[in-house]
Parts: structure tokens; C-alpha cells; sequence
């Protein structure tokens, strides 16, 4: 007996963007995606309750549009079809990229060329050509993953906020010895200036919360109803609930800003003056240079000064240069 591959809620995604995109400006039905789409097909095999199936399918195409990517549905040959545009993976025709984000995009398109994602891709289009499509895995080429995901919890709330369940996990606060327990619905994973973040509804504080994953320091597990195996589901929030969870973290994030000064043509400067609003292309001689940066959080902000060590001072605010230096001084104390 042949083992079956296990898919998580970011396998499936995947597996059902190759096959759109294989399958082309055609489309699929839902019916052919659900024959396509390995993870569909085995739960299909497994007895899967059809309106489970409905259910599983309309929450993976909400998060595949709550990702940028355009799902729509066209009328064609009398059948309605599920197709992702081609066009909205060609660059912007009045779009202009830096030497340096040229080069980054290079290195990008060289890994995914050599990933190991063919084989998923593959099985999509053997399965495509079973219905009739003339296919080949070369259109994939057009897409490339922007984010790597080191996180351990990431994979553990990725499932949760599909299926709906409370989850508890520890996590520890910046500048506290010790962490806690944290019991809550998660709703949505963000990735804020390469940080990946949750934002949830916390049951015990009755409020909305923001929690980075690099702060999670014990394994993701649901919380169970009172004498059963079953996790406790919850209703998923609303559209509305989201935009103004989203808006109060861009506020918080819009209302903290950090003054640097980065020493010219260093490693610092590069970085910061790339993700800062100056441009990275200067003229300026001068051996230091100002910038001005929003942040999100003043100690993964410190982490990131501190790594370029004397390339970069904090000029304002006063408490980020005190926890930049209390962190320097916590290493001397490590290693005295």
C-alpha cells in the first residue's frame, strides 16, 4: 500500500495555484479541481463529508484571495470555472527595480528554479492531461515564494485559523523574564517588515491582539472541550473585524518612528536606507547619513541595530537607544 503525501492548508494552496495556472485562461470547474488537487482527490477517497469538502474549499479560496491572488470565475463552455488571471504575475509596466532588487529577484528565481516543489506540480499535471489539457510545469516558472517561514508555530496556526479552533501557547513579552499562557481564536498570519505575526482575539483579556511567532515559545496546541477529544471551533470573524485589526496595527506602527544614523557605504546603510523611505541611491558623502524609519516593535527593532554593531547609532527615541545599549551590556555580562 502506497503512502499517501500529507497535505497542510499552505500544501493545498499551493497545489491548487499550480494547477490553475497550469490549466491556463481555460480554467477549472470546481468539480475538475477537486479530481486535480491531490489533497481534494484523497479526501474525496476517505469519505469526506461533501459539505465539509464545500467548506474546506471555500475558506482555501478566501485565503488564496486574502493573499493577493485573483481568483475570479468566468462562464465558459456553459460551465463556471475558477481561473487566476495570467497578467497578475507580469510586472507593472511603469515599475522600475534598483541594481540591488534586480539582483535579490535573480537569486530568487534561481532557488525556485532548483526547489523541490516539482513533484507536487507534477502530479497536478498528469492529473490535468487525465482531463484533456495540454500542460506543462514551465508556466510555474512565472512564480516565486516571497517569504521563507522558520517559524515553528507557523504550520500549527495556519491550520487553526482554517479549520476554526482555540488554540494556547506560551509566549514570552519583551523585556519580562519568563513567559505565560496565551488562550485564543486566531484569525489571520501577517508578515510585517519580515516578522510574522498573529493577530487573534485573546479569550482572557477579551480583546484583540497582535503576537509575533518568534515570541511563541512552547508548541501550538488546541484547547479541547470539557471531557472530549473535540478542540473548541469558534465563528470565524468577520471581514470587518479584520480590516480594523489591520488598521489598528498600520496606526501603531505609523505612530512610532525611529531616527538612525547609518555609517555611508556600509552593510547598515545599505539595509536601512533599502527598507527606510530615503532612497538607497545616493550622492551624499558624508560618513554618516540620517534616516527616518517606522517600526513595529522597539526590541525586535533593537535586535536589528545591535547585529550592525558600530555601522549604526540611535538618535531618537530615547528608550530604543536605552534597550540597544542594554542589550549590548547583557552580552558584555554574558561573556565576562
Amino acid at each position: 500500500m502506497v503512502e499517501r503525501q500529507k497535505y497542510d492548508a499552505a500544501g493545498r494552496l499551493f497545489s491548487i495555484l499550480a494547477a490553475l495556472l497550469l490549466a491556463g485562461d481555460r480554467g477549472l470547474t470546481k468539480a475538475e479541481l477537486f479530481q486535480v488537487v491531490e489533497a481534494y482527490a484523497n479526501d474525496r477517497a476517505d469519505g469526506i463529508d461533501p459539505d465539509a469538502l464545500e467548506k474546506k474549499f471555500d475558506r482555501d479560496k478566501n485565503h488564496l484571495r486574502d493573499n493577493g491572488f485573483s481568483l475570479t470565475i468566468r462562464s465558459i463552455d456553459d460551465d463556471e470555472r475558477y481561473v487566476i488571471p495570467q497578467k497578475n504575475f507580469a510586472f507593472p509596466e511603469l515599475l522600475e527595480l534598483s541594481p540591488r532588487q534586480i539582483q535579490l529577484l535573480n537569486i530568487a528565481s534561481e532557488i525556485w528554479a532548483q526547489s523541490a516543489f516539482s513533484s507536487d506540480a507534477g502530479r497536478a499535471a498528469i492529473r490535468l492531461r487525465g482531463l484533456g489539457f495540454s500542460t506543462s510545469t514551465d508556466s510555474l516558472m512565472n512564480v516565486a515564494p516571497r517569504i521563507q517561514v522558520h517559524d515553528p508555530a507557523f504550520m500549527s496556526l495556519a491550520d487553526a485559523i482554517t479549520n476554526h479552533y482555540v488554540v494556547e501557547f506560551q509566549y514570552r513579552k519583551p523585556g519580562v523574564a519568563g513567559h505565560e499562557r496565551r488562550e485564543v481564536e486566531p484569525w489571520a498570519l501577517k508578515n510585517i517588515q519580515s516578522q510574522w505575526l498573529l493577530q487573534c482575539f485573546d479569550r482572557d483579556r477579551q480583546e484583540v491582539r497582535n503576537f509575533l511567532l518568534k515570541r511563541i515559545v512552547s508548541s501550538v496546541k488546541p484547547v479541547l472541550e470539557a471531557g472530549s477529544e473535540k478542540p473548541i471551533e469558534f465563528d470565524g470573524p468577520s471581514q470587518e473585524q479584520l480590516d480594523l485589526a489591520a488598521e489598528d496595527l498600520r496606526a501603531i506602527t505609523a505612530a512610532q518612528v525611529a531616527v538612525i544614523s547609518v555609517r555611508n557605504g556600509s552593510e547598515a546603510w545599505f539595509h536601512f536606507t533599502e527598507d527606510s523611505s530615503g532612497a538607497s541611491e545616493t550622492t551624499d558623502k558624508a560618513e554618516w547619513i540620517e534616516r527616518s524609519l517606522n517600526y513595529m516593535d522597539a526590541h525586535l527593532l533593537a535586535e536589528e541595530i545591535r547585529s550592525y554593531g558600530p555601522d549604526i547609532r540611535v538618535i531618537e527615541p530615547s528608550h530604543l537607544a536605552d534597550i540597544v545599549r542594554a542589550g549590548f551590556e547583557q552580552v558584555i555580562a554574558d561573556h565576562a
